[in-house]
C-alpha cells in the first residue's frame, strides 16, 4: 500500500444469505456467524477512504451497529450494499447511521428480479425498503444496484430511468465469475445486445450536466471494453489501494480472481505486518502482473479517482461527439 494513502476496502461481513441468486452461491457456502470476524477487528483497519460493507447480506450480521460505530472516525465514508429484504432491520440501523449510504439490489422488474435473486418476494421488500428510507432519512447517498446479465439487459435503461425519475443513485455491474461467489459458470452469449443497452447507458450519462454521471459514463465505457473483452482504460490497483476483508478476516486484494488470494489474516497480524509480509508482497506482485480484464466499481473507483486528468479529457472528446 502507498505511504500516506488511505485505502479503500470492503468489509465481507459475512457469506450467510436468504437470496438465491442465479449469479451468485454464496448460498451454498455460508460462514457460521461464530467464524465471522467481531467488530473489533476493525480496530487493526487503517484510516480508509471509504469502506463497503456487503456480504451474502450484510443485515443478517445482528452486530452490525458495532461495526458501524468503530468504523466511525475511522472512514471518510461508509456505504453498505442490500438485497434489501429485511426492511424492519435496514431501517433501524439506518436510523441510527442516516450519513451511510446505502445501495439496494433490483435487477429489474418484479417478475425477472424475483427470478434473478430466487426469492418470490424480495422485490416488494426491497421497494419496500426504499420508501420507508427516503421516509426517514430522505434521498441522501441512497441508490439501487442493477447486475447486468443474459436474464435482463433489456431492463437496464428503465431500470436507470426509474431511479433518475426518484431521484436515487444508480449503479451496475456486470455479471462475473469469483471465488468469492463461489461460481465459474457466469457466461454473457448476448454480448452485442449488452453492449448496445450499455452503449444507451453511457450516451444518457453524457447527455446530462453532472460531472458526476460524466464520470459514470467513463466507467460504463470501461464495463463496454470488459463485456467486448477489450484491454481495459485503466490498470487496477488491487493490493495497493484497494482491498477486501473476508468475513473470515483475511486480507485479499480483490474478489474477482478465481481463487482465494490470501495477503494474511487479521485475527493474528496487524495491517501493517500483512502489508509487509512476504506472503502480502508476493501476492501484490501477482496482482501487478495479472492478466485478468475484470472491471468493477470495487477494484476501480480508487483508480478513477486518481486519474481525473485521464477521465476528464475522455468526457470532453465524447461530450462533443
Amino acid at each position: 500500500m502507498s505511504m500516506g494513502k488511505k485505502p479503500y476496502i470492503s468489509l465481507i461481513l459475512t457469506k450467510r444469505c436468504n437470496a438465491k441468486c442465479q449469479m451468485c452461491n454464496c448460498h451454498l457456502n455460508p460462514t457460521k456467524p461464530e467464524d465471522e470476524f467481531s467488530p473489533a477487528l476493525i480496530d487493526k483497519l487503517p484510516k480508509m477512504k471509504s469502506t463497503t460493507l456487503t456480504g451474502g447480506e450484510p443485515f443478517l450480521r445482528n452486530d452490525i451497529e458495532e461495526v458501524l460505530k468503530k468504523l466511525q472516525g475511522k472512514t471518510d465514508r461508509i456505504l453498505i450494499n442490500t438485497n434489501g429484504y429485511y426492511t424492519e432491520r435496514i431501517c433501524e440501523v439506518c436510523a441510527e447511521f442516516p450519513g451511510v449510504g446505502v445501495r439496494i439490489s433490483i435487477d429489474g422488474s418484479e417478475k425477472t428480479h424475483n427470478e434473478i435473486r430466487g426469492v418470490p418476494d424480495i422485490y416488494d421488500h426491497a421497494m419496500d425498503t426504499i420508501d420507508k428510507l427516503i421516509k426517514i432519512r430522505g434521498k441522501h447517498d441512497l441508490g439501487i444496484g442493477f447486475c447486468i446479465q443474459d436474464r435482463n439487459y433489456t431492463e437496464l435503461i428503465p431500470m436507470f430511468e426509474w431511479a433518475e425519475n426518484h431521484g436515487l443513485e444508480f449503479g451496475f455491474s456486470v455479471v462475473q465469475n469469483s471465488s468469492f461467489f463461489n461460481k465459474a459458470d457466469n457466461v454473457i452469449n448476448n454480448q452485442d445486445n449488452i453492449v448496445n443497452e450499455l452503449e444507451k447507458l453511457k450516451r444518457g450519462y453524457l447527455e446530462t450536466n453532472n460531472p458526476r454521471k460524466w464520470a459514470r459514463a467513463y466507467f460504463t465505457d470501461g464495463a463496454i471494453k470488459y463485456v467486448l473483452n477489450v484491454k481495459k482504460p485503466l490498470t487496477c490497483d488491487a493490493g495497493r489501494s484497494s482491498f477486501f476483508v473476508s468475513a473470515y478476516g483475511d486480507v485479499m486484494p480483490c474478489n474477482d480472481f478465481p481463487k482465494d488470494m490470501i495477503m494474511g489474516n487479521l485475527n493474528n497480524m496487524s495491517w501493517t505486518e500483512i502489508m509487509n509480509s512476504d506472503q502480502g508482497k508476493s501476492i501484490v506482485r501477482m496482482c501487478e502482473k495479472c492478466s485478468a480484464n475484470c472491471w468493477s466499481i470495487c477494484n476501480m473507483g480508487s483508480q478513477m479517482r486518481r486519474n481525473i486528468c485521464k477521465i476528464v479529457l475522455w468526457i470532453v472528446r465524447n461530450k462533443v461527439l
